[in-house]
């Protein structure tokens, strides 16, 4: 084999493991989870058949992942559901969180098409740069991330050095549709790192890895606001970013 095909093989996949490194965390020992119930969310033992199906094709991105959803909490905030939950993959012997209290909201008439935004790594700065230059240049998502492409966006500066912006294949001009110049500004200016992923009336948002800090129950309380922010936008595209 050429020797730079065995670069460009070895570089593609570091970047394939920087980016399930960065949208995957290993199932840590908890000693107390957040008292949601504080936070006016109710545990949902038995969630909906659709809402556990929506989630996992949300977040069933590569070949082999078994997603689980556990620990569900709802709140009725308007006419929109809001929920609390964690996304396991436990595919191998050892689960895996894909998601710790991830925020997902359902909304009634909101029509989002199949969409993801991952922050990038450089967001992370230091060795993140270094990672985000791999991912971004070197490696192939087609072939990588089960059923989505990238979209480039680099007319936005706002969004190409801020996200990865993926879909499916059928939804891409709809998607550049749907990110008019108001959603697409909306995106550029707030301030949390997220990954972001939509599809019909459903929106869920992770905390990035490893740009997490502070207090727990401040960070979900955060998360759901921007959430909700960010599903108004895509309502009424008049809301302003939150903090």
């Amino acid at each position: 084999m050429d020797f730079t095909l065995i670069i460009i093989l070895i570089v593609s996949i570091m970047g394939v493991l920087a980016f399930r490194f960065f949208t995957r965390r290993k199932k840590p020992v908890i000693k107390e989870k957040t008292n949601m119930v504080e936070l006016g969310f109710l545990p949902i033992p038995f969630p909906e058949v659709d809402f556990k199906q929506v989630i996992i094709r949300l977040h069933h991105k590569y070949p082999g992942q078994q997603i689980a959803v556990a620990d569900v909490y709802q709140k009725v905030i308007g006419q929109d559901y809001v929920y609390i939950l964690d996304v396991e993959d436990q595919a191998e012997k050892e689960s895996f969180f894909l998601a710790r209290d991830m925020v997902a909201i359902r909304s009634t008439g909101l029509q989002m098409p199949r969409m993801t935004f991952m922050t990038r790594l450089k967001t992370m700065g230091g060795v993140g740069n270094l990672m985000d230059r791999f991912v971004s240049h070197h490696s192939n998502w087609a072939s990588n991330l089960q059923g989505l492409i990238q979209i480039n966006y680099d007319d936005h500066p706002e969004i190409s050095q801020r996200y990865l912006v993926f879909t499916t294949t059928e939804a891409e001009g709809t998607v550049r549709q749907y990110l008019n110049e108001n959603r697409l500004s909306f995106l550029g200016r707030m301030k949390n790192n997220y990954v972001i992923d939509t599809l019909d009336d459903t929106l869920t948002v992770i905390r990035a890895a490893g740009v997490s800090s502070g207090n727990q129950q401040a960070q979900i309380e955060q998360s759901v606001q921007d959430a909700i922010s960010l599903v108004e936008v895509f309502k009424t595209e008049t809301a302003v970013a939150s903090g």
